[in-house]
């Protein structure tokens, strides 16, 4: 793993178990709850003889910046901390200035406790949408454009997508996107209209967009519903691989650069 200063979240696990710890409260996990799972999920960490110190200083600086640090965990690391076996990690070059690092953090967890500072739990998104709806809207409605007409989305599959924080599991749409000049009357008047680009990479074109839910909650009264039909698709791929996930997620707000 890398490291790259002598802070105790200058290494690739203090920053991980940073973002992984708060991330769980986010989720809605209580101290306990969150620190079990972090020591389950990390086990191959904590035998390791240098990672597990990243792994402890790390968590008890963060445990003490949301009001959760406990005895067990603080008389734990401020064993490590007095170890030859840390000491021994650092270059001469580095020893000192990770010696001031073991300082500050053993004057921060002895110092008197914060209290429990709150954290907003994020909401699960499931969108309504099901497979093969179309719905259409105003191009005006739903994002900022002054190209009249309407957007047309055919819904391809509703997929589980963590893009928000990792474990959320939030629903997402993923669609094809056609515009229209005017409301769609029949499935023919859509089908004969071509399929927008979402991305092009080396030779392959994707027409998938996967919509994360930033906008569509908001945008979701301005959607009609076409109907429910089996439509022609621009391509036969039935699962999208990690990377065109990656290269068709996009949000409502995005929507005029497609148009």
């Amino acid at each position: 793993m890398g490291t790259w200063g002598t802070g105790i979240f200058q290494n690739d696990i203090g920053d991980d178990v940073k973002t992984s710890y708060i991330n769980k409260l986010k989720l809605g996990k209580n101290s306990e709850k969150a620190l079990e799972e972090l020591i389950s999920e990390n086990q191959e960490v904590l035998q390791d003889s240098e990672e597990n110190f990243d792994f402890w200083f790390a968590l008890s600086s963060v445990m003490y910046d949301y009001g959760r640090l406990t005895e067990n965990v603080k008389n734990k690391v401020l064993a490590m901390i007095d170890s030859e076996e840390e000491l021994n990690r650092w270059s001469v070059t580095d020893l000192n200035k990770r010696k001031k690092e073991l300082i500050k953090l053993r004057e921060k967890i002895t110092s008197e406790p914060k209290p429990e500072k709150k954290v907003s739990v994020l909401k699960r998104y499931a969108s309504n949408w099901t497979k093969n709806d179309i719905y259409y809207a105003k191009i005006t409605d739903i994002c900022k454009s002054d190209k009249e007409g309407f957007l047309v989305f055919l819904v391809d599959d509703i997929i589980e997508y963590d893009a928000r924080l990792e474990g959320l599991g939030d629903m997402l749409p993923v669609t094809y996107l056609k515009y229209l000049k005017s409301i769609p009357k029949n499935i023919d008047d859509i089908n004969k209209e071509a399929f927008i680009k979402r991305f092009t990479y080396d030779s392959f074109t994707g027409y998938k967009f996967l919509w994360i839910s930033d906008g569509l909650k908001k945008a979701n009264s301005k959607f009609i519903l076409f109907g429910n039909e089996d439509f022609k698709r621009p391509d036969t791929n039935l699962k999208m691989s990690f990377d065109e996930k990656l290269r068709s997620m996009t949000y409502i707000g995005n929507i005029t650069n497609f148009i």
